[in-house]
């Protein structure tokens, strides 16, 4: 029995949602130009009725967005870091309770008349509620005011607060400084990558460009769209390995890439540094293990079954004998 090798040089893809026209891989084996396929592929639902996926010869397609991690400010608002949210209500209750402490006390001195003949010789009017107000976002924002108690107590409720805020305000100013040269270790999936201010960029395969950029079940469609429309599409950004690998180590950019192509690129072109901050999340395609294929109706699909799948056992079996 003789055989021919029918090459091509991409997988193809389905040309129209409702109407699968292959090209490629796909197309030989569609329309029965070849009887089975020496290339794996992907196993999504539309294909079934096409294909008989016959072994899978490979682990499952490690596909990641690979990215320097950026600083904090790329995912997060840096004034509302350096404390948590128990600290900042903490800090309200203070400054609102020290708020209606002084107001009190300064209401107090409008009714003494010497307090009241000391703020007439100043040309100082008596303190409302707002001027309190006033008082405290100074106090907040380290800026002067204009009313003053001029009683014993007021005096040392007036000092306290400033005394508070002033460590307060250090506190904050030294967190900024250490947070500024933090990076971003959030980032723990193609979401939170997403809503971070970071460039994004896809191999240019065949399977990446049009899985990200047609509606399918191998991928998250709410955030295929939103990735494709707003980060990929504006700027055509599918890129080659290397060039987008490249963008990853000079600048901020997540790269969607197969994890041995860019383990490659980064060991033969990061330095030490740049190689500690590399991260990687899952890809917005669903978990799938690549598979051989031949015609759904092809005469030789059960002998290849049969001879794939014991040549499949033995090779394990022969790995498990080497291992032990």
């Amino acid at each position: 029995m003789s055989h021919e090798v029918v090459v091509t040089n991409e997988w193809g893809q389905e040309f129209h949602p409702s109407k699968l026209y292959y090209k490629g891989l796909l197309g030989d084996l569609c329309h029965e130009k070849a009887d089975a396929a020496g290339t794996v592929m992907f196993t999504p639902t539309e294909r079934l009725k096409y294909f008989k996926f016959l072994v899978s010869t490979t682990k499952e397609m490690s596909l990641h967005f690979i990215f320097r991690a950026p600083p904090l400010p790329y995912s997060h608002n840096l004034f509302a870091l350096p404390f948590d949210t128990n600290i900042w209500i903490s800090c309200a209750i203070v400054l609102s309770l020290c708020g209606l402490v002084i107001w009190i006390i300064m209401s107090w001195e409008a009714k003494v008349a010497s307090f009241a003949a000391n703020r007439q010789m100043h040309n100082e009017n008596a303190a409302s509620f707002l001027d309190i107000v006033m008082m405290q976002i100074g106090v907040v924002c380290q800026m002067d005011y204009f009313h003053e108690p001029r009683s014993t107590a007021g005096k040392i409720a007036t000092f306290s607060l400033l005394l508070g805020f002033s460590y307060l305000y250090n506190a904050f100013c030294a967190r900024i400084v250490v947070l500024l040269q933090a990076t971003a270790n959030n980032l723990h999936d193609y979401k939170a990558l997403y809503e971070a201010k970071m460039d994004m960029g896809v191999e240019a395969t065949s399977y990446n460009i049009y899985y990200f950029s047609h509606p399918n079940s191998r991928t998250n469609e709410d955030y295929r769209k939103l990735i494709y429309q707003k980060k990929i599409a504006p700027n055509n950004k599918f890129l080659p390995a290397t060039d987008g690998m490249r963008l990853v180590q000079n600048s901020y950019f997540a790269f969607h890439v197969e994890l041995t192509t860019a383990s490659d690129l980064i060991l033969a072109t990061f330095n030490n540094q740049e190689k500690c901050a590399v991260r990687k999340v899952n890809s917005i395609f669903k978990e799938d293990k690549p598979y051989l294929a031949s015609p759904i109706n092809s005469t030789v699909t059960e002998y290849l079954m049969i001879g794939l799948v014991n040549s499949h056992l033995k090779s394990s079996s022969s790995s498990l004998k080497s291992v032990f």
